[in-house]
């Protein structure tokens, strides 16, 4: 995209609309146009929306035998936008003529989320300037993903021509709004993945606002919720320096699912029986497409059904409602399963179900079960320490004031960390759900809690002195103006695995060596020894350059290579390198001119060693390769040099 920066901006933000917030709305005005959401909640509600339909869509058009492409895609858009101006005049008509002026109610809060919205979509992008990729290890994989989407039209399940997988059972909702954003921009996967993560980032805004609504009642715990989302605390801002999207994806679409799910309680006691087939179907699509998204994060929203209508059990209400709530949470939930059946039963032809049995089985060493089933500090990393607070006076004035939809919140969060360690309340699969990916949801279940005591704070004080809401106003758009300027340099160039250095290098080894060439590229053993990871740039060349390497993408251990000893084959000759077995994770210096190690690195066919400008994990936690050793041995010659990146080509 060459554009000055700020073009490239206005045109990511008008495509992010066109591709997320324009066919949501209509989504949401088509099925929920007669609930009680304000039209705030209906656009914030629309964003949730949009990010679940590009998964849902992929995997009708695969159903389908249909292939998915850029016009597709703006096809996709055209349809929306037609749907918006048939379906949202009388809605439009109806809004200018309500709207009152001299409400601040009716303007402030629309315009505010609207101000801290925009801040959290500069300050996100502002971040990832100058970068060439996405962060980490997971950024290798999701690129990669994406551009299979873009080359194959969709679902896919051969890997080639980058690896010798042949199934995809990997949860892709990110992947397939990142493929629809390339699909539109015309933006290389690289650039497609890296801003679409960062645009679902700011996603999380609305979608905390239209979560604590929902739940409390209080729109402005929602503005609150909204700012500490975005622009005070770490998570999920924090996302880009692991490349973690596609847990924030899902957290994107959990909050639209949940607030579906309350509208069917609304709408089947309060409101006409139209409302409740709508919110019936919305609730059900953003059940199917949460499931496609992550499969963890599904857990997580089945943990928050059952503890919800379990509270409205509790409740003192006729016995014939509580069997209304229970049908129509049988009716959403089964009717979202159905619709992403044929996904979940595709997950089988993989190795998820197999690994995750073996952490249940005693199959994996118990140090390794140990290594993720720790209750680590939360703070600050996780959830900053005065947040904490404040979601505990949060769910004490829940107490006092016996809001119990708001005490869910804290009944979540409590199940979120027994995720980690069932073994607690006497029920095995310790380890299976890590204490990192539980405690990367906190924010869902702590931040409306913290705006709830704020937001309740500030709603007190102004029915007594009028003001004080002007003075809210005054902090939020403070705090945010704070959070842009530290949000916007959230990145840490440690974590950057390809560099510009070794995009130049990409290109020189397009230009400069031949299509068969082969790499030995920086890898150490990973998940206890039973995988091998990349620790710098060299993880890119198969996706960047198309020539090999001895490192696939990390998924080969999820799923099923073309043949049954895959996994084998790239362990073995990592093994035979360092001299001792992957599950030893101590840190080796490799020298690659030992006799035994050139025999491996013919055996394997490889032409060339590719050195990387940023090792992650650094020397004192990974394996590294000895450049004396290969500057200092006939049988390697140095053929690049330039900005911390080496190639070596090993000499016949």
């Amino acid at each position: 995209m060459n554009l000055p920066w700020i073009g490239q901006s206005i045109i990511l933000l008008c495509a992010a609309t066109a591709l997320i917030a324009l066919p949501g709305g209509v989504l949401v005005q088509l099925l929920l146009g007669h609930s009680s959401l304000s039209r705030l909640e209906r656009f914030c509600l629309g964003i949730g929306a949009g990010v679940a339909l590009p998964p849902l869509l992929l995997q009708l058009s695969h159903l389908l035998h249909v292939r998915w492409g850029a016009g597709a895609t703006w096809g996709y858009v055209g349809v929306a936008a037609v749907l918006a101006l048939g379906v949202g005049w009388q809605a439009w008509r109806k809004r200018v003529a309500t709207v009152t002026v001299g409400k601040p109610g009716e303007w402030l809060y629309p315009v505010l989320l609207g101000a801290i919205l925009l801040a959290g979509l500069f300050s996100r992008w502002v971040a990832v300037r100058g970068l060439v990729a996405g962060l980490w290890g997971d950024s290798v994989h999701h690129t990669l993903i994406t551009q299979l989407l873009v080359e194959n039209g969709g679902l896919f399940t051969s890997w080639r021509p980058y690896t010798e997988l042949s199934t995809f059972t990997y949860h892709y909702g990110f992947h397939a709004n990142a493929a629809f954003l390339q699909w539109l921009t015309g933006l290389p996967s690289t650039y497609s993945t890296l801003f679409a993560g960062q645009i679902l980032n700011a996603a999380s805004i609305p979608m905390a606002y239209v979560l604590t609504v929902r739940f409390t009642q209080s729109r402005m715990a929602g503005l609150w919720a909204a700012l500490f989302t975005g622009f005070v605390n770490l998570i999920p801002g924090y996302f880009v320096n692991w490349g973690r999207y596609t847990q924030l994806t899902a957290q994107i679409v959990l909050p639209a699912m949940l607030v579906g799910w309350k509208e069917i309680e609304h709408s089947e006691l309060k409101i006409q029986h139209r409302a409740t087939i709508g919110a019936l179907v919305f609730a059900a699509l953003m059940t199917a497409a949460l499931a496609m998204t992550h499969y963890i994060v599904t857990i997580f929203a089945v943990l928050f059904i059952a503890i919800y209508v379990a509270s409205l059990l509790l409740r003192p209400v006729a016995w014939r409602e509580s069997v209304r709530v229970l049908i129509c949470a049988a009716i959403a939930g089964g009717a979202g399963v159905v619709l992403a059946l044929p996904w979940l039963l595709n997950t089988a032809q993989g190795f998820l179900s197999r690994n995750t049995g073996a952490m249940v089985s005693g199959a994996v060493t118990a140090e390794r079960v140990a290594s993720y089933a720790q209750l680590a500090p939360i703070t600050p990393l996780f959830m900053k320490g005065y947040l904490l607070l404040l979601g505990l006076l949060g769910l004490m004035l829940a107490v006092r004031l016996r809001r119990w939809s708001v005490l869910v919140f804290g009944m979540w969060s409590l199940a979120l960390i027994f995720l980690i360690v069932p073994s607690a309340v006497g029920l095995p699969g310790n380890g299976v759900i890590d204490f990192g990916t539980s405690y990367m949801a906190l924010y869902l279940t702590v931040l409306p809690l913290a705006g709830f005591a704020v937001g309740g704070i500030v709603d007190l004080l102004v029915r007594r002195w009028p003001i004080t809401q002007w003075l809210a106003v005054v902090a939020l758009l403070g705090i945010a103006a704070w959070g842009t300027n530290w949000q916007s340099r959230i990145v840490e160039p440690g974590y950057q695995l390809l560099t510009p250095a070794d995009a130049r290098a990409m290109q020189w080894i397009v230009q400069n060596t031949p299509a068969d060439a082969r790499f030995w590229v920086n890898n150490y053993p990973a998940y206890g020894g039973s995988l091998i990871a990349g620790t710098d740039g060299g993880w890119w060349i198969t996706q960047l350059t198309r020539r090999g390497t001895n490192l696939p993408p990390l998924l080969y251990g999820s799923e099923r290579g073309e043949s049954k000893t895959f996994a084998q084959a790239i362990n073995r000759p990592a093994q035979l390198i360092r001299a001792r077995v992957l599950s030893n994770d101590k840190p080796v210096q490799i020298d690659l001119s030992l006799p035994a190690a050139l025999t491996v690195l013919r055996e394997q066919h490889i032409t060339h060693v590719y050195i990387g400008a940023n090792a992650l994990p650094g020397k004192a936690n990974a394996d590294w390769i000895d450049t004396v050793a290969l500057t200092r041995s006939p049988h390697f010659r140095r053929v690049y040099d330039q900005d911390g990146v080496l190639i070596f080509e090993v000499m016949p």
